[in-house]
């Protein structure tokens, strides 16, 4: 079971509009915009359309990682 909650709509909106998760990998844009988020809350959430989902969970997993190992910030 996933514990996340669901995201509301305005949420999954705003991630449809920022995220290209159609268009470039969760790797591409951490690699080029991963500096920019001070901060990630969008992985705490979970999301109706699934590919938005998975490619924000990488995302938020790639970020974090990369906070941990000095790479960010």
């Amino acid at each position: 079971m996933n514990e996340r909650p669901l995201a509301e709509r305005a949420r999954e909106v705003i991630a449809l509009e920022v995220f290209p998760y159609g268009r470039m990998t969760a790797e591409n844009y951490a690699d080029r915009h991963g500096k920019q988020w001070a901060t990630f809350s969008f992985g705490k959430y979970r999301y109706r359309n699934s590919a938005l989902d998975q490619w924000v969970h990488n995302l938020h997993h790639i970020l974090t990682q990369q906070a941990r190992q000095g790479q960010r910030g």
